[in-house]
């Protein structure tokens, strides 16, 4: 478990204290580590050989079930992609194995992934399972957002939003699996916090790929027209996939963009702070030299106004445009 300490001190009182909730509901952004956090609680509260503060030993018996996935009293239910719906059997046959008694632990504990995912008959089959919970029953959802569901559910879970690792934290830790101390730095910068993604990026190179092609991209539309501007924000919105999955990709995107921006604010400003991007220091200069640092803070409030525009379910295509043509028109 990489950061989150803070979640992980308040779930280690509750099962000290034996004072459970019967849901709980872990909140944030992709690569957070949420899902893995909720593991890691169903492994402490089966744990043989609990180390300190009830922290899982991770290599018992139930330890290794559970990181399995074939603990007979822990199931995890997620969507396979992100286009995936959980759909309403899937939690109606999870209810009926939640009212049985444990096979050989205190408790049944069902792991809801990605909940925000769910379609509305399954987050209402759900919401009775919630009403009514069993006496050994305990449900540990995640979702991006509270938004992202229904009221009533949020409501009835204890709620924990997680937030990004400090940099720092999150490059000790990287470090300590012997990887690479160069990739590492870069990567964990880039990745604003997130440990998963610091970890994709470590370990998956079309990842990585991916994310210099998004900022190379914006690069050019600075250099770019109107027209072809217009093109790129309706190319991003891909109508033909899940409008939330469209979002997550833009507001990755938009990330990788605010990230790029404020590495030119640093250098404008004569921080003595490292940049983020040292990959892409070439473009980053060619735009310190172009772009004041006036326009930049511009800049870097509307990407950030986008991202919140997005996030509460504006248009993409729209919301892209309006960005893209404020930006600044640049010299090749």
């Amino acid at each position: 478990m990489i950061g989150h300490q803070w979640a992980i001190d308040l779930l280690q009182k509750h099962i000290q204290t034996e004072q459970m909730r019967h849901a709980y509901l872990l909140l944030g952004p992709e690569s957070l580590g949420k899902t893995t956090l909720a593991l890691r609680f169903a492994q402490a509260l089966n744990c043989l050989q609990p180390v300190f503060h009830d922290e899982p030993c991770g290599h018992c018996i139930p330890c290794r079930q559970i990181e399995d996935g074939n603990f007979p009293d822990v199931r995890l239910i997620r969507p396979e992609t992100t286009s995936e719906e959980v759909k309403v059997d899937e939690v109606r046959d999870l209810s009926r194995w939640l009212a049985l008694s444990p096979y050989q632990s205190k408790w049944r504990i069902a792991i809801l992934a990605d909940f925000h995912q769910a379609n509305e008959h399954a987050a209402n089959a759900l919401l009775k399972t919630l009403e009514e919970p069993g006496g050994n029953a305990l449900l540990l959802l995640t979702a991006h957002s509270a938004e992202d569901l229904l009221p009533t559910i949020v409501s009835r879970c204890e709620v924990l939003k997680l937030r990004p690792v400090p940099v720092d934290e999150l490059c000790q830790s990287l470090l300590e699996r012997g990887l690479d101390e160069e990739d590492v730095r870069l990567y964990a910068r880039i990745s604003g916090g997130f440990p998963g993604k610091a970890i994709t990026l470590l370990e998956d190179s079309e990842a990585a790929e991916h994310r210099k092609q998004r900022l190379e991209e914006h690069a050019l539309l600075l250099t770019s027209n109107r027209a072809e501007r217009s093109d790129y924000a309706s190319k991003m919105s891909r109508f033909h996939k899940e409008a939330w999955v469209v979002r997550g990709e833009v507001l990755e995107t938009l990330a990788y963009w605010q990230l790029l921006w404020r590495d030119v604010m640093l250098i404008n400003s004569g921080a003595n702070v490292a940049i983020q991007n040292q990959d892409l220091r070439e473009i980053i200069d060619q735009l310190t030299l172009q772009v004041s640092v006036t326009d930049t803070l511009s800049i870097l409030k509307k990407i950030h106004q986008t991202g919140d525009a997005v996030q509460r379910n504006a248009n993409i295509r729209l919301a892209l445009e309006s960005l893209l043509l404020t930006l600044p028109y640049l010299q090749v």
